[in-house]
C-alpha cells in the first residue's frame, strides 16, 4: 500500500532547497496564572533565504557595562541574529545574594543610539536588523556571558 509522500519531504520541497536555503524559527509561549488554564500562543516563522556557502555564525562572549557593537563574524549583512542572555547553572546551593546578582544581569539591545529592548536572565532575542552594523548590546550590571548567531541574509 503506497501512501502519498507529505509536502515536507517531497522532491518540490528538497529541489527548493538546492536552489535557496531557509530559516525556521519557532516560539512557544505559556502565560500561567493562579486557578486558571494556561494560555499557549505558538508563532513559527519560515522563510526562503539566497543561497550561501556560510555557516551560521555564533560566539559565546562576555559582555560589561559599555555599548559594544556586534560581532556579525564574516557576515557584513544578516538576515537573522539571535542573542540569548545565558542563565548562570551553580554548582551548589547559590545564597540570596548571588540569585540576586544574577537576576540583575539583564541585557540591552539597540539599532543606532535609541532605548531598543531589553533581554532579561535566561530570555533571548531573536530579530532581523535593517541595519547590522547599527547593532549595539551592553549588559546592566557588572558581566554576562551571551551566545550571539548570525544567519545569512
Amino acid at each position: 500500500m503506497n501512501e502519498p509522500v507529505p509536502e515536507l519531504i517531497s522532491d518540490k520541497f528538497i529541489s527548493v532547497l538546492r536552489d535557496e536555503d531557509r530559516v525556521t524559527a519557532r516560539l512557544d509561549v505559556y502565560h500561567e496564572q493562579e486557578d486558571e488554564q494556561p494560555t499557549h500562543i505558538n508563532s513559527i516563522s519560515s522563510e526562503l533565504i539566497s543561497k550561501s556557502e556560510d555557516p551560521v555564525y555564533s560566539r559565546k562572549i562576555k559582555i560589561g557595562e559599555e555599548w559594544i557593537s556586534v560581532d556579525t563574524g564574516w557576515f557584513k549583512e544578516s538576515g537573522y541574529i539571535l542573542i540569548q542572555n545565558i542563565k548562570k547553572k551553580y554548582r551548589a546551593n547559590p545564597d540570596e545574594k548571588e540569585i540576586e546578582s544574577e537576576k540583575k544581569k539583564t541585557i540591552r539591545i539597540r539599532s543606532g543610539n535609541g532605548e531598543g529592548w531589553i533581554i532579561k536572565n535566561g530570555s533571548f532575542f531573536f530579530g532581523s536588523p535593517s541595519e547590522m552594523s547599527k547593532v549595539q548590546i551592553k549588559c546592566e550590571c557588572e558581566t554576562t556571558q551571551i551566545e550571539i548567531h548570525i544567519f545569512p541574509k
